[in-house]
């Protein structure tokens, strides 16, 4: 390395040298020695000091040569394998086939999970300069280490100090190459869009068996493409994916879906788009891909309408929790330009909904229903009975609203409330007289969550004694018009907050209030239904 420093001498012929020295298969220690006189050459050249073609293709075989030797023993060195992943990315472009054979191997499935969180970030740093090289080699980089995650916890070195010892883990050294990737991951979007859906499925894929895996192999959407009946895993993602709180994989599938948004807006890209749609639908295993597709056509107007009806008229993904809303929301920008015939399955599916329910399940089938017909413009409905139901539902106040059944607001993410799970089991809950009845019991159930671990006053008492006797009134009165499970949910309010005013240490049992709260709670004994 220092002789490598005398200007007199070119890099071509030290390069060579490195070359000839990996020619006569040298010890590891040799190996090591011939791989610092690579790094020092490397930053001659890249402070100003020229090195010839030749020189660069012997180099590049003598740093082939290095990796493909130190990341073949059973015991590895990682700084070394990390130094010699660094020189082949470096020299890449001087001989990409051998190169990319090199880089290939420490990228499959097993090398991947025995080493990624050692030589991944290394990969990552210098991915980028494969996008104009080999761009197929970069996106099987970004597809393998975004379809793994590991998340052990051994320990690992920072550096190879045995004076200031730092450690770390696998999960975070493997995170890290996660970061990396997905910051070069936009500019390779952008470059090189029709590479990047197996990059997506993986990530996202990965995401869902390894943190939401489907409750059941049962529970699927179905639809028909292509004449075959195609079915996914419901994953729930309505709900996670609507969290503010993301890690780089939805990140970077958020990125390629608004690039697909982008495209299908482009009357120049629209074609493929499309294409780009009907993969995922006729591919995708679970709902999460389903609702990306639906979301983009929500927001691109009729560009994908033919694409997504498949969706449109499956009841499977009409009721669906994880695609109802979207679908309604696609079924407003999309249906004009749908044919009659469509338009008529679409609205018969949605009709036969209800079919076969009773009981609860009709009711929450019904207010599904509903909700799609009031998605659709009044004016382009086809058959009979869904303008007929439609004018009956404006006569009451109109069909309920298309609601996402998870909101998020930034970091702050909207959980499943009781609301939310009665809203989707189509309980008309902001209906009068439930929704004073539900908002009276919130303020009940609130009032009792303050006094958890401590003792209402005799103020705070007086303050919710209001809310009390309007729940008692209307539920000794029967509840008239209040739907059964609305009743029971303010039924247990009641009672915890009867049960919290009755911690009050200057509560006198025969006082009028006291015997309120008495008589309240006695109730709740014979009451069957409700559990607080």
């Amino acid at each position: 390395a220092v002789l490598a420093g005398v200007s007199i001498v070119s890099l071509e012929l030290w390069s060579k040298f490195c070359f000839q020295i990996t020619e006569t298969s040298p010890s590891f220690r040799i190996a090591a020695v011939c791989q610092s006189l690579i790094d020092h050459i490397l930053e001659r050249a890249q402070s100003g000091r020229p090195n010839t073609r030749e020189g660069r293709l012997a180099l590049n075989r003598a740093a082939v040569y290095l990796l493909n030797l130190f990341a073949s023993g059973r015991q590895r060195e990682a700084w070394v394998v990390a130094r010699c992943i660094l020189n082949v990315m470096d020299l890449f472009s001087a001989a990409p086939t051998g190169s990319a054979v090199a880089i290939r191997k420490l990228i499959t499935p097993e090398e991947i999970r025995e080493h990624g969180a050692q030589q991944g970030h290394w990969i990552a740093r210098k991915i980028s300069q494969l996008f104009d090289i080999n761009p197929e080699l970069a996106a099987d980089i970004f597809t393998g280490f975004f379809g793994y995650s590991d998340r052990s916890e051994e320990k690992t070195s920072m550096g190879g100090s045995r004076i200031l010892a730092m450690t770390s883990n696998r999960r975070q050294d493997y995170h890290q190459a996660h970061w990396l990737l997905a910051q070069h991951f936009s500019r390779f979007l952008e470059d090189h869009f029709e590479l990047c859906r197996p990059i997506i499925i993986a990530a996202a894929t990965n995401v869902i068996e390894s943190e939401h895996r489907p409750r059941s192999p049962e529970d699927t959407i179905s639809y028909v493409i292509d004449g075959s009946e195609r079915s996914v895993l419901v994953d729930y993602s309505a709900i996670w994916d609507s969290s503010g709180v993301r890690g780089e994989a939805l990140d970077i599938a958020d990125a390629y879906f608004r690039r697909l948004e982008e495209l299908a807006r482009n009357p120049e890209s629209v074609e493929l788009a499309r294409e780009t749609a009907e993969e995922f639908l006729r591919d995708a295993q679970y709902a999460y891909f389903l609702r990306k597709i639906l979301i983009v056509a929500g927001n691109t107007g009729p560009a994908l309408a033919d694409v997504v009806y498949p969706l449109l008229s499956s009841p499977t993904a009409l009721w669906s929790y994880d695609l109802s809303s979207l679908i309604g929301d696609v079924l407003r920008t999309n249906y004009s330009v749908l044919d009659k015939p469509r338009r008529e399955a679409i609205e018969s599916a949605i009709l036969r909904l209800t079919g076969e329910e009773e009981g609860e399940g009709l009711e929450a089938m019904t207010h599904i229903r509903d909700r799609l017909l009031g998605c659709i413009p009044v004016d382009q409905l086809s058959l009979p009975a869904a303008l007929r139901r439609v004018r009956e539902l404006s006569e009451t106040g109109g069909p309920p609203e298309n609601r996402a059944p998870f909101i998020s607001h930034g970091v702050r993410v909207s959980p499943y409330s009781e609301d939310d799970r009665m809203r989707e089991r189509g309980i008309p809950i902001d209906e009068a007289p439930n929704a004073a009845l539900r908002e009276v019991g919130k303020r009940l159930w609130s009032f009792a969550g303050q006094f958890h671990n401590g003792t209402p006053s005799d103020a705070d008492v007086a303050s919710i004694d209001a809310d009390i006797h309007e729940a008692w009134r209307v539920l000794r009165a029967g509840a008239i018009g209040i739907h059964q499970d609305i009743a029971n949910s303010a039924e247990a309010e009641l009672l915890a907050a009867c049960a919290t005013v009755a911690k009050m240490k200057s509560l006198d049992c025969p006082s009028p209030l006291g015997m309120k709260i008495r008589m309240i709670l006695f109730s709740g004994l014979d009451s069957p239904h409700p559990e607080y």
